[in-house]
């Protein structure tokens, strides 16, 4: 019994490793269309807001469909995707909220753009890996 409970733990762990791989290496190509698109548009519009959104949602729908195929190999359904879009919702706002913040901290530091971005991003992504994992994409034996 211990054996079994000693292997279960073990595979979990290498199991939420495996994953949390998967989501950095999709999280680091939805950060280069998140990064991109927000260049591109604030140099368009000058909005940091809209760019910042913006650059967000198209970054999240890439992010959607890599993780649900390849990080958490899950089938679609409206439910996943109504917990992803709330859940996607609130980061959203706390990564326009940080971006905001740290703007205004390093104002006038030379590198205040992209130091705001990075903390922004990192932020965001590790409550969306833990969202993920636990809220939209749960493992079964968790239910």
């Amino acid at each position: 019994m211990i054996t079994k409970l000693k292997f279960y733990t073990n595979s979990c762990k290498f199991n939420l490793a495996l994953k949390a791989t998967k989501f950095i290496l999709v999280g680091f190509f939805a950060v280069l269309i998140d990064y991109s698109t927000y260049i591109i548009l604030n140099k368009l519009i000058y909005s940091i807001p809209v760019s910042k959104a913006s650059s967000f949602i198209v970054a999240t729908s890439f992010s959607f469909l890599a993780n649900k195929r390849i990080t958490f190999k899950s089938h679609f359904s409206i439910v996943i995707l109504l917990k992803y879009l709330l859940l996607y919702s609130v980061t959203m706002i706390f990564n326009i909220l940080v971006n905001d913040f740290f703007l205004a901290f390093f104002n006038n530091f030379k590198f205040q753009t992209q130091i705001s971005f990075i903390l922004a991003t990192g932020g965001s992504a590790t409550i969306n890996f833990i969202g993920l994992n636990f809220f939209v994409f749960r493992n079964k034996h968790l239910k």
